[in-house]
């Protein structure tokens, strides 16, 4: 098998794009946390803190990814009680999980805004594939081999068909962090194939073309993904 190259090009396009969009968004995370604070406020059920730390896997190790809270109280007690195995993606799916100001911020992937500190970090990367639960990379490591070798991504190919209507049954398959389903797979080795044999320069195209792609699916308020 060939092994993942290192991407140096790659690595600088993710620092300089996440620092310039921690500093240019930083109104809109100011923002996000007064109104998950007030929310709070108005509804005890929902009172926690604004930031939800979650372990997940990228490139075989395992880190703190950050994401906005979304999830009410108990339910995020329950993420923090199994860092390991719940996620607030999936309980969100659950009847009255999700806050007001959480599904707003899950439709347009706001949520996800406070993983660009995770790419500076060098935990994540701009565009890579979906960074899993610890327990459902161990259990099925054959099923996440992408992520067993490179960074996981903001932005992906999953990340940007989340709403395909084929892939809808693959998605909420996979919530239940058993296994990753075939399809999914399919995206994430693709990934994996272009980040191994693409020029460095080829490579930052195909990763923007994929953020361009992610974007589309952020404006359409198409990032919840609702369990019909």
């Amino acid at each position: 098998m060939k092994s993942a190259p290192k991407r140096p090009l790659k690595r600088i396009f993710d620092i300089v794009l996440s620092i310039l969009g921690l500093i240019i968004l930083s109104p809109i995370y100011i923002l996000i946390a007064v109104a998950i604070i007030i929310e709070g406020i108005i509804d005890p059920l929902t009172k926690g803190p604004v930031i939800n730390p979650e372990y997940r896997i990228s490139r075989g190790r395992r880190f703190v990814l950050f994401k906005f809270r979304t999830i009410r109280t108990a339910f995020f007690k329950e993420v923090q009680r199994d860092r390991e195995n719940k996620t607030q993606s999936t309980l969100q799916l659950k009847p009255g999980a999700i806050t007001r100001v959480g599904s707003f911020l899950a439709k347009y992937y706001l949520d996800e805004l406070p993983q660009l500190a995770n790419i500076v970090i060098g935990d994540m990367s701009l565009v890579g594939p979906r960074p899993q639960p610890v327990t459902a990379f161990r259990k099925g490591k054959e099923q996440f081999q992408s992520l067993g070798e490179i960074r996981g991504g903001l932005a992906g190919l999953c990340q940007a068909c989340k709403r395909n209507q084929r892939l809808h049954k693959a998605f909420l398959d996979t919530y239940n962090c058993e296994k990753n389903h075939p399809k999914l797979k399919w995206l994430d080795d693709i990934y994996l194939e272009k980040y191994k044999n693409y020029s460095a320069l080829r490579l930052l195209v195909y990763d923007i073309k994929i953020m361009f792609m992610t974007l589309k699916v952020n404006i359409k308020a198409e990032g919840y993904l609702v369990g019909k």
